[in-house]
Order: C-alpha cells, then structure tokens, then sequence
C-alpha cells in the first residue's frame, strides 16, 4: 500500500514518490518482493548469522521457513510467466 506523504504518494519499498496511489503501488509491485512471517527471535537471529556466520543461529523452522518462501515465489513467477 502506498503511503499518502504532503508530496505525494511513495512506494512502501524504495520510497520514489508519484502522483497516484495507483502508480506507487505499482512501483512497489515491480520490486518482486516476498513477504514471509518469521517471528522477532528468528530475524534477530538472521541478522546476527549474516554477520557472524554462526550456523547455530539459524534454527530448523527459520531454514523451512526461508526455502517455503523461496519456492512460493518460484512457483509464483512461473505462474506469472503463464498469464
């Protein structure tokens, strides 16, 4: 969802700003995100593993719920390269 600002409306991801919610929303749709629900322990945890490369960091769920992610957005774009 784009964010109404005084200038604008901006791009929830890269902060571009543009004169429609509609065009901000599309900015944002073009970054390709992926949205995964991970809990405040397992992002604290990844960002200390990205900078410690402690393998123990990364707990069984948090791998599972990583390559969940990675393979929904696969099967996603495959999808999308159908239409």
């Amino acid at each position: 969802m784009a964010y109404k600002t005084l200038l604008g409306y901006e791009c929830s991801y890269c902060r571009k700003l543009y004169d429609s919610a509609q065009k901000a929303d599309a900015c944002r749709n073009r970054h390709d995100l992926i949205y995964l629900g991970i809990s405040k322990e397992d992002l604290q945890n990844l960002v200390h593993f990205i900078f410690n490369k402690d393998d123990k960091l990364i707990s069984e769920g948090l791998l599972k719920t990583l390559q969940g992610g990675l393979k929904r957005a696969a099967i996603g774009r495959l999808n999308y390269e159908e239409d």
